[in-house]
């Protein structure tokens, strides 16, 4: 400060101005460009910074395309797989929708990024580009498909702030030196390792998305012998990585992308849930026999239950479970099949769907044995009846019927992934664990 001002002789008016310019020296500055005010720790800071908070929350999408030589067959011209990433890539970019920032890679037991545009990106999904790439890359292979490693180096890349895409046929090599169930079952071990581990991190979820696209080129089955395949279609896969946030906005924009619901088949989804949000209710209707809910029992509790006595349903008793299934993102098929739930075994059960604005379903459950007794409903946390379906241990015959639109070793990879979920704490083997008290 000028000596000048701490004289004893200065003058009223000076101490006034010193005073007027100190005050603007101390008060805050407020940016004019975007008018928030620097000043975070202040009231008006902290709300003038929550809409920065919002946007750096958005996730950066990253894709990884597995270019062993197994997928050749699905990047020739007129690749309906092609079209379909490339719409799928265009709604993510799109500010309509959810502009979020995109990294593009390709990997096998590395990962080769691309550069950020997806029309380049499409252009060079093409075997001659593949093997040109793999060159500049150390580590590269494009010959054996060993998904531990793949699985490692892909989840390895991706953060918690980060959406992974991983794309690929899931048609692991098993190599001569051990049987092929030994070495799925092995592949299946180390992916258990190897999701436990990324799961440690922090917690995210994961969506399979079963297609099929049109195939041309050679197919290398178990033995490593080759058949040509030409313009047939086969199963390629979508797995999806991410917080549960962020993977509810991508759902939202796979089911805006056309191309891919055309070719989707099926889907499984890994997620952490909650039991408690399930929301349900016993009915009288509809109902075989008779019985009574009172207002000031349990939501869980029939009394006075009896069989039916008239007709050909004599000795029948069954009642309805409505069950809103909204919170619970899987497949229809999932909830309507009745090998996902458990019950007792006197009891056999059917499930709708149901037009009710406040549940999804109703679970009809029937009984010839009616007694006093708690009755335990569970639906089973288990891999989807489809993963099954399309397995398989041994595809030496590919162009047939019963193995062109199935996948060798399929259900490992699932269970690998599976026995990772199960193996975490808030991961349990019900999705919900209904307790009835029925008394006669």
């Amino acid at each position: 400060m000028d000596k000048k001002l701490k004289t004893i002789t200065i003058s009223v008016i000076t101490v006034v101005a010193l005073l007027i310019v100190l005050a603007l020296i101390i008060k805050p500055e407020t940016n004019s460009e975007n008018g928030f005010i620097e000043d975070s720790n202040s009231e008006e800071g902290q709300a003038a910074a929550a809409p920065l908070t919002s946007v750096s929350s958005k996730p950066t999408y990253k894709v990884f395309f597995e270019n062993t030589g197994s997928m050749n067959g699905y990047v020739r011209e007129n690749s309906r797989l092609k079209d379909v990433l490339h719409d799928l890539l265009a709604n993510i970019e799109n500010p309509n929708l959810t502009d979020n920032e995109l990294n593009l890679n390709f990997v096998n037991n590395v990962i080769i990024p691309r550069d950020s545009d997806i029309s380049n990106f499409r252009n060079e999904l093409n075997p001659s580009i593949f093997r040109e790439l793999c060159q500049q890359f150390p580590g590269c292979n494009l010959g054996d498909t060993y998904f531990p490693d793949i699985f490692e180096t892909t989840l390895n890349d991706i953060s918690k702030n980060d959406v992974g895409i991983w794309i690929s046929d899931c048609i692991p090599s098993t190599g001569d030196d051990v049987s092929t169930r030994e070495e799925l079952n092995q592949q299946s071990i180390e992916l258990r390792r190897i999701f436990s581990k990324k799961l440690m991190e922090y917690k995210f979820n994961t969506l399979v998305l079963h297609l099929n696209s049109n195939y041309n080129g050679q197919y290398w089955d178990k033995n490593e012998d080759i058949t040509y395949i030409e313009n047939i279609d086969r199963p390629y896969y979508i797995w999806i990585f991410g917080k549960e946030d962020y993977i509810k906005e991508l759902k939202s924009v796979i089911e805006q992308t056309r191309l891919l619901q055309q070719d989707l088949l099926n889907y499984h989804y890994f997620f952490f849930y909650d039991s408690e949000k399930l929301d349900y209710r016993i009915s009288p209707h509809p109902r075989t026999g008779n019985f009574t809910l009172e207002p000031q029992s349990p939501q869980n509790t029939i009394k006075n239950a009896q069989a039916e006595t008239l007709g050909q349903l004599s000795g029948e008793f069954q009642f309805p479970v409505y069950v809103d299934f909204s919170e619970f993102p899987m497949s229809e098929s999932y909830y309507t099949n009745p090998a996902n739930y458990d019950i007792s075994p006197h009891y056999s059960i059917e499930i709708e769907t149901t037009d009710s604005e406040e549940h999804t379903h109703i679970i009809k459950l029937t009984t010839e044995n009616l007694q006093s007794e708690t009755l335990e409903l569970r639906l089973k946390n288990q891999l989807s009846e489809w993963i099954y379906d399309y397995h398989l241990y041994a595809d030496t015959d590919i162009l047939s019927d019963e193995q062109i639109d199935k996948t060798f070793g399929l259900k490992y990879l699932f269970k690998g992934t599976h026995d990772a979920y199960l193996a975490q704490q808030e991961y349990r083997e019900h999705f919900f664990n209904l307790t009835i008290n029925i008394n006669k």
